[in-house]
């Protein structure tokens, strides 16, 4: 396969630290090249992205760009790497008309029935084999 066709997207779920932490640490520069060499670069909040975006340009000399659609662009090497943003959340409009499913509600009152006053609390996890579902 030719190497100049494959896409890497690089995306980070904790959040991104301050040009600070990356000028303070020995390799702090080859790791942002590091993630440069990625098509996009991906973060959860838009506060993480702006870190990134503030070390680049502090640390690497390097400017973005707003691109259409919303997307940032940081020239690095002669390519355009993009910066995204992509809160995942849960839908509360969709998990709304799921409680309105026959089958939701009478799997609800089997609970009920089932635990009387007891109070029921659950959760909604991304069901993504990469974050651990085999162990929830």
């Amino acid at each position: 396969k030719n190497p100049t066709s494959v896409r890497m997207i690089f995306f980070i779920h904790v959040p991104f630290p301050t040009s600070q932490v990356f000028r303070e640490l020995e390799h702090g520069e080859a790791l942002l090249e590091g993630m440069l060499h990625a098509d996009v670069v991906g973060f959860h909040a838009f506060d993480h992205a702006r870190h990134f975006l503030n070390a680049a340009k502090r640390i690497l000399g390097l400017t973005y760009e707003s691109l259409v659609g919303g997307l940032i662009g940081v020239r690095h090497r002669g390519t355009k790497v993009l910066v995204t943003v992509s809160n995942v959340s849960v839908e509360g409009d969709i998990i709304d008309a799921l409680l309105e499913f026959p089958m939701v509600k009478d799997e609800a009152a089997a609970l009920q029935e089932k635990h009387g006053d007891r109070m029921i609390i659950s959760g909604i996890a991304v069901a993504q084999r990469l974050s651990g579902v085999t162990y929830k």
